[in-house]
Parts: structure tokens; sequence; C-alpha cells
């Protein structure tokens, strides 16, 4: 897991974070984590307002992100991800289209989720963080 979210979410605009608004504090703490440690840039979006605003960004930027699936806008931000060549990170849940998925024991639990999830963008940031 750790090496291929790695080496996919290093990139030279930063790491965007996307999720449902019901799980935003996954994204938020996410994004967080790449910030405060190895001062990375980073933003949370939540899923609904990224297909009225970062989806923009898909088509300028080097776009590389986390996606906590489960929001109706999904496929519609898969669409917009899949045309412009972004590279997208699915945590908890495999989504069409994405460059890869991370899953762990029990991440179809919704308690799990909110607990376990920000852990990938926590170890990447440490890895990060370290110098390595």
């Amino acid at each position: 897991m750790a090496p291929l979210a790695i080496e996919l979410l290093d990139g030279p605009n930063g790491v965007y974070t996307i999720a449902p608004a019901e799980r935003l504090s996954s994204a938020e703490q996410s994004a967080l984590m790449f910030r405060e440690g190895p001062r990375r840039p980073a933003d949370a979006c939540e899923s609904g307002d990224w297909s009225h605003v970062d989806v923009y960004l898909t088509k300028t930027l080097d776009y590389r992100a986390l996606l906590f699936p489960g929001s109706r806008y999904d496929d519609q931000a898969m669409d917009w991800v899949r045309q412009r060549g972004s590279t997208v990170i699915t945590v908890g849940r495999e989504v069409r289209d994405a460059t890869a998925a991370i899953r762990y024991a029990g991440d179809d639990d919704p308690d799990v989720a909110l607990l376990t999830e920000t852990l990938v963008a926590e170890l990447v940031a440490a890895y990060w963080w370290s110098g390595q």
C-alpha cells in the first residue's frame, strides 16, 4: 500500500483529498497531514463541491488525489479525472477508472472507515517527512 501511494501522490502540485460531506473530516485531516509534516501543498474538498470548483484544477495541474468514495458525485468526478488523465487513489473502496485502490479489513463498515481511512495520508506524509 504505502510504496504505491507514495509514488503516485508525489507530484509537483501537491495532493488533493476528496470525500463525501459526511466524511469531509477524513479529507481535511488527510490534507492537514500533508501540509503539517512534510510541508507539501494539499487541500481538501467535499465531493459535490469538487464538481463545481476543483474540477478545473484537473485541466491545468498534474492533479493527484486521494478519494474517499461514497458520494453520489463520485462517478461525475471520475469522468473528469479519466478525461484529463489525472491520478486518483481511492481509499476503502474501488472506483472505476481510479489509478489504484487501497483496501483494508473492515473498510465496508462506516465506523471503521471513519476511524481508519486517514491512516493512508498519515503514512505517506510520515514517509515524506522522514526524508526517505
